[in-house]
């Protein structure tokens, strides 16, 4: 398999992710208006940020192993600016303007938790790996019952997601992309459709456990108590790996037209956010409802395309990527980790 085979995999994956990133938080607000809504949107949850973060692991061993610091503050960086733009979206659509660095709202989260995973990660890289993962998951297991980390500079998502990470930087490459096989690929993409059927007409059932996922409340504040934070956050752990392994298996190796959409998500990530607020605060839910009222969904989805197209076009990048040199290193790690 060539080199550029092998990346276009990975473009192809960050497509889809970023796709279920934009899809989420446009379907937030109309969680409410249908079980379906509801199912799906748990079922994004259930592994969207976890592969994320894993794939952000897979292609920062470079960063980490070089202690390219210029690089790691760059998601600091990245994660002022989002903030920046979430409080003016948030002035323009609930009229308050409320600009906090200190807690964690939207996607902002993301880059401050990345930030925090590479430090981390370079003072640990010497460290036995599977020490380093133990330890990781004992964290994870046991944050939600510290009481006040929560949006706190993302640090209850920080401890939960970190295991993600860790398995991304300490994972393979090339070992996973000998999973490119037809007869792996088809049965998992089945699997795939099969758990979003599933989700789509009985998930809401489990739209009480959404904050688990979220990872943003202590478990006394999802009147959890005892052992059942830990059975659910280790739940939460193995469905999130299991249908992740079956993302990765699904997703075609070769260049399609979304490629290239994947190779560059650091616009859709930063802008895409501001661009929902901006449609929610001009009555977008209510107009969308009264034009749409059985296929909203449909418009939902035929909307999120246009945000991923709109943020990748030459305005949007010029105003992301000059300012954060993320995605045209990240390419460079694609061909050489």
């Amino acid at each position: 398999m060539a080199d550029d085979e092998r990346s276009a995999k990975w473009d192809n994956l960050k497509f889809v992710l970023i796709f279920l990133v934009v899809l989420g938080h446009l379907l937030y607000p109309f969680r409410n208006e249908s079980e379906s809504v509801k199912g799906l949107y748990f079922f994004i949850y259930l592994f969207h940020m976890p592969l994320f973060i894993f794939i952000s692991g897979l292609f920062s061993k470079t960063i980490i192993r070089k202690k390219q610091w210029r690089r790691v503050f760059s998601y600091l960086a990245l994660y002022l600016f989002i903030r920046t733009l979430d409080a003016a979206g948030t002035w323009m659509y609930r009229g308050k303007l409320k600009l906090n660095f200190l807690k964690t709202n939207g996607p902002d989260w993301y880059a401050l938790a990345i930030f925090m995973f590479l430090i981390l990660t370079i003072c640990l890289k010497d460290c036995r790996p599977a020490v380093v993962m133990t330890v990781a998951i004992l964290a994870g297991l046991a944050a939600g019952y510290i009481d006040g980390l929560g949006t706190l500079f993302s640090a209850m998502r920080a401890c939960v997601f970190y295991p993600f990470f860790l398995a991304g930087y300490y994972a393979d490459r090339r070992q996973l992309e000998k999973w490119n096989r037809p007869w792996m690929g088809l049965p998992a993409a089945i699997l795939l459709i099969l758990l979003a059927v599933f989700f789509i007409a009985r998930g809401a059932g489990y739209f009480d456990f959404i904050h688990i996922l979220k990872a943003k409340k202590a478990y006394d504040e999802l009147n959890i108590s005892g052992f059942e934070g830990l059975l659910y956050r280790a739940q939460q752990y193995i469905a999130a790996s299991l249908i992740g392994i079956l993302v990765i298996i699904a997703i075609p190796a070769g260049k399609n037209i979304f490629s290239k959409i994947g190779a560059n998500t650091l616009p859709v990530f930063a802008l895409h956010y501001f661009l929902i607020r901006i449609f929610l605060s001009a009555s977008g839910k209510s107009i969308v409802l009264a034009l749409f009222p059985q296929t909203y969904i449909i418009f939902l989805l035929a909307c999120c395309m246009f945000i991923i197209l709109l943020c990748n076009s030459r305005p949007f990048n010029a105003l992301t990527l000059d300012s954060f040199d993320i995605r045209s290193r990240m390419q460079q790690s694609l061909i050489r980790e």
